[in-house]
Order: C-alpha cells, then sequence, then structure tokens
C-alpha cells in the first residue's frame, strides 16, 4: 500500500474468512499499480480472520466492527476510502493480474465515463475454472434498461469513481440480499456512464454447500428491489412501460436460478406469479415457460434434458387435472426434445 495519496481504495468486507483472506489480500498485493490503499472491514468475525489479518497490518488499513453485514460494512470502507477511485473485492474473491490498471486506464482517458464493468470467472474452493461470465455478450450497453433487463451484477467486476458514491445514499443496509443491485439501479437512474472492459478481471467464489440457502435469499431480495424500483412515482414513462416486461423477466430469472441451484422449495410459488403476466391456455403459458428456460439452459450450457423435472410444479402452478396436464405436457416433450436434437448436432458439427 502507497504511503502517498491513493488512486485507487480496495474494499474488503470480510466475516470469518480465515480460510481465503491470505489468497485475497495476495491478489490486490500483485496488482500492477503501486498507488492503492486496502480498506479491510471485519463484519464482526468468530474466527481466526482477526489474527491472520495482523501479519498485514503494515499493508492495510484494518477496521472491526459488530456483525452488521456485508452493506455496512461496505459503507463504514467507503467512509475511509481516500482514492478517486473505488473498488469492491469480497473476502473470498480473486483479482486478476492487472485488473485495475486497466480499468483506471479507461476512467482516466474518458471523464465521462463513472465505472468500468468487466467480466468474471467462477471457481470452486481449490481454485478450479467453473465457467467464464462475459456480460457484454449480452448486455452491451450500460444504461438503466440493462441494468433492469438482464442484471449484469457483480460488484468485484467494476471500478468506480468515489463521485458515484457522494451523489447517492450507498449500500442498502435494511436488505439482506441484492443490495449491489439496488444500488446500481439508483446509479444508472441517477445518469451515471458506464462502460465495459472486455477482460475477465475477478475470480468469483462459488461455494456448493451453501448456494441453495443462498439462492432463495437472493431471490426474494432482487424481486423485493425491483418492485420498490417500479413503485418510485418520478419513473420515466419510457420505464415504467417496460414494467410489465421487466418483471415477467425478473420472476423467469428467479424460476431459473432456484431450479439451477436446486432450491425447489420456491419454484411453485414463482411460477404462480408468472401465471399473472399471461393472458394465453395453460398449453401456450408452458410453452412460454419453457421457451425462456431453454435460453437460460443454452447461456449456461446446462443439460436440457433436466428441465422435465420441473413438469410436476408446471403442474401445480396451472392448476389442472392428469388428463389436461397429459395434453398439456405432450407438446412440451416433444419441444424438448426438439431442441436437444438441434444441440447434439450443433456440437457434432463443431
Amino acid at each position: 500500500m502507497s504511503d502517498n495519496q491513493p488512486s485507487v481504495s480496495v474494499i474488503i468486507p470480510v466475516y470469518n474468512s480465515e480460510r481465503y483472506i491470505e489468497e485475497t489480500l495476495s491478489s490486490v498485493f500483485d496488482q500492477t499499480i503501486s498507488c492503492y490503499e486496502i480498506i479491510v472491514i471485519d463484519d464482526g468475525s468468530t474466527d481466526d480472520t482477526f489474527h491472520i489479518i495482523q501479519n498485514y497490518k503494515k499493508k492495510i488499513r484494518y477496521v472491526r466492527q459488530d456483525h452488521k453485514g456485508v452493506s455496512a460494512a461496505r459503507n463504514r470502507g467507503l467512509s475511509l476510502a481516500r482514492g478517486d477511485y473505488v473498488a469492491f473485492l469480497d473476502a473470498d474473491d480473486l483479482c486478476k493480474l492487472g485488473k485495475l490498471q486497466k480499468q483506471i486506464d479507461i476512467l482516466e482517458k474518458n471523464s465521462q465515463i463513472d465505472y468500468v464493468h468487466s467480466g468474471w470467472c467462477r471457481i470452486d474452493e481449490n481454485n478450479k475454472e467453473i465457467k467464464q461470465v462475459k456480460p457484454w455478450l449480452y448486455a452491451p450497453i450500460l444504461d438503466l434498461i440493462s441494468w433492469l433487463k438482464y442484471q449484469p451484477v457483480f460488484l468485484g467486476a467494476i471500478l468506480f469513481r468515489k463521485s458515484c458514491f457522494k451523489e447517492l445514499d450507498s449500500f442498502n443496509e435494511q436488505l439482506l440480499q441484492a443490495e449491489d443491485t439496488d444500488f446500481l439501479l439508483r446509479l444508472a437512474q441517477n445518469g451515471a456512464n458506464g462502460t465495459w472492459l472486455k477482460e475477465l478481471t475477478v475470480c468469483y467464489r462459488f461455494h456448493e454447500e451453501s448456494l441453495t440457502r443462498n439462492t432463495l435469499q437472493k431471490v426474494m431480495s432482487v424481486n423485493e428491489v425491483i418492485n420498490a424500483f417500479f413503485e418510485q412515482r418520478e419513473l420515466l414513462l419510457s420505464v415504467k412501460q417496460l414494467q410489465r416486461e421487466i418483471k415477467f423477466q425478473i420472476l423467469m430469472w428467479s424460476v431459473w436460478q432456484l431450479f439451477s441451484s436446486g432450491s425447489f422449495e420456491g419454484i411453485s410459488t414463482y411460477l404462480c406469479k408468472l401465471q399473472n403476466f399471461s393472458n394465453d391456455n395453460p398449453m401456450q403459458t408452458t410453452r412460454i415457460w419453457l421457451g425462456n428456460l431453454l435460453q437460460y439452459c443454452k447461456k449456461d450450457d446446462y443439460p436440457y434434458e433436466r428441465l422435465k423435472s420441473l413438469w410436476p410444479y408446471f403442474k401445480d402452478a396451472m392448476g389442472v387435472d392428469d388428463a389436461d396436464w397429459q395434453r398439456i405436457q405432450k407438446p412440451l416433450d416433444w419441444l424438448l426434445e426438439t431442441e436437444i436434437k438441434l444441440k447434439t448436432k450443433q456440437r457434432i458439427k463443431t
């Protein structure tokens, strides 16, 4: 960490991260810039995090607080930040080499840009790459509509000008999750301009054991944020007119998140909510649902055939008897089998 005025403040909220915090810190120490500060906010850890951090106290700024949640920890870090730019990094994630310098270069060359987003890769607990995420492929423009429609949300992949946080309330400490979605929507609504660095700059740690538990809360929080967003009276008419489309997409995304994570508990609830956005008969409605879920399968390279496990949830949401369901299921099976065959042919060609 530089003793001079830092150009960038890297804020790391930490809670019981003894396993990964050293590797996370090293990924920042290895960056190609020297004028930075690392602010670690320990949100009341009860493991050995405190003692591990002591080995680096000359290289970082360390603050310990009672356990208040990640939003409070990030806000505390922001109140201490001295840099012109701000980056956030979770205590188990990793910066790729050159991340900060590349994003700073873009901001310094264009004063009209307020933040630089980028891609990321998912890694497992042993740093094995699971998936590369390149959000610019489906959200090429970072405006309010893109944030609403496509939700390319990952704070660790973004570098902000500090001025972004001076014009808005920071992270909502009342939200259990989706505080990042809430902030980014408010930022875009306030007219902030973002651009892409079309590279993978950070590694997001994927924890299998906590996935099911966290996904339901994440889905609930995102829906809460979206619903609150559209309740604002001052929304532009052009944005208000997208309300039905956006809410349908978020509910469809919710079903996908729950299904793909194995959190089947909440699927029926969100399918029932989706019915409010359909004027079609049950057969057409379920075909639309399947079509949307197939798009998620393509995007995430997920096995199509597993979608059949959703049929009982479709049936319950439709409220039909066995005979009616048989009539609905037949075209669903045909559509799914057709897509599976097309996917197989494409793989053979490549």
